[in-house]
């Protein structure tokens, strides 16, 4: 099986330099790396020269888009028997790829796979992890979906573990899985929930899992946007987009919905207090 990898960045140069770096360091090197920079950053191409010879090839697009555009046009462009999706700001062990790729390869059943990130503290403090679960918000569980339509979480947990919630930025995919289901290029901007809606779609059909041995560090270096106005909107509205598109829960579906909203205020109104985000 061959792999592309696929890195979206906008502005982070030394987050994208440090998880190449990881990228080149791994026991299973990708025979692709697609690189789509939304801000066209000359920098970032005087860096990838430092790459090229480490992969068999490396292309370079400058495409200002939204992240599910963004993911759409790379997997146009890319060749590879899976598709790595990665997010910029992650470090990779060194086994990441080959354990993806292994997981894949030991079930033709399977549409795709996710790591693990090893800074993500399980459940963290009981009340907000009881919050959490009240207002059907993502919460740490066994990657299943919810009610309302939300995911939870398996980072953390030490077994291999079928899962339907896959997130977006360190998981494999399956080629054949790209000529039924795409990224959903209506949402805007960062993409709010793209990975819930691509992996919920995916998971009607194909099998997907959780492999603990794919190690990843996610450094989030930048002040939370979500304490944003901006991204409270985009939340809000992906939500109910993707409630009424997917229709997940059945009868119980549009009650924990609404209580999904009301906890999505909440937590904005807890980090707006912590923040003073407003924009």
């Amino acid at each position: 099986m061959t792999a592309t990898v696929v890195i979206s960045t906008k502005d982070r140069l030394e987050e994208l330099t440090n998880c190449l770096e990881s990228l080149r360091r791994q026991t299973r090197r990708p025979e692709e790396l697609v690189i789509v920079d939304a801000a066209g950053d000359a920098k970032v191409r005087e860096a990838l020269d430092d790459f090229r010879s480490d992969f068999a090839k490396v292309d370079y697009h400058h495409f200002p888009s939204s992240l599910p555009q963004a993911r759409n046009f790379a997997i146009a462009r890319s060749s590879g028997d899976a598709v790595v999706f990665l997010d910029d700001d992650l470090v990779l062990e060194a086994g990441f790829i080959e354990e993806l790729l292994g997981t894949l390869e030991r079930d033709p059943e399977l549409g795709g796979a996710c790591g693990d990130i090893t800074n993500h503290e399980r459940d963290g403090q009981p009340l907000k992890a009881a919050f959490k679960k009240l207002f059907q918000l993502p919460h740490d569980g066994d990657g299943r979906f919810r009610l309302g339509g939300a995911p939870t979480m398996v980072y953390g947990l030490p077994d291999e573990l079928e899962v339907e919630f896959l997130p977006g930025g360190l998981t494999a995919w399956r080629r054949e899985v790209f000529k039924e289901f795409l990224f959903d290029d209506r949402l805007p901007g960062l993409g709010v929930n793209e990975d819930v809606d691509f992996s919920y779609r995916v998971s009607r059909k194909w099998k997907n899992a959780y492999n603990p041995r794919a190690k990843v560090r996610h450094l989030r270096p930048e002040p939370k946007r979500e304490a944003t106005l901006g991204y409270l909107r985009q939340e809000l509205w992906s939500h109910w987009y993707l409630y009424f598109k997917n229709r997940p829960g059945g009868l119980l579906g549009f009650p924990a919905a609404c209580l999904h909203t009301a906890g999505i205020l909440l937590r904005y109104s807890f980090r707006l207090a912590r923040t003073g985000g407003t924009r």
